[in-house]
């Protein structure tokens, strides 16, 4: 969702030319929901989605991690990027722990 958030980021400001931006990231009812609003120069009329790498480097991430992706203009003026993820609650993470060295006789030398 970063990657996703740094690319919006870079399409607002290099292509509409937005001055400002608001991201926001939320959980809520099984989700986590990611907002990039701006106020640059918007959508075309004729906005394809499929136009643009930016565009299909943030659907393809999408995509990849299970989420779903919105791309609009916003009513007030520029755009709107929602990334909806659906999360369950998870058990922590647990590091395995370390194997310990084999050591081998080599030529008759002890190596680590």
């Amino acid at each position: 969702m970063y990657r996703i958030a740094q690319e919006n980021v870079h399409n607002a400001a290099k292509h509409a030319k937005a001055k400002q931006l608001v991201i926001g990231l939320a959980r809520t009812d099984g989700q986590v929901i990611l907002t990039v609003k701006d106020d640059g120069k918007g959508l075309r009329k004729d906005f394809d989605k499929s136009q643009g790498m930016g565009q299909k480097i943030m659907r393809h991430r999408a995509e990849t991690i299970g989420a779903t992706l919105d791309i609009r203009n916003h009513p007030k003026g520029g755009v709107i990027m929602t990334c909806t993820l659906p999360w369950a609650a998870r058990a922590p993470l647990r590091r395995p722990s370390p194997k310990p060295v084999r050591r081998q006789r080599l030529s008759g030398e002890l190596l680590a």
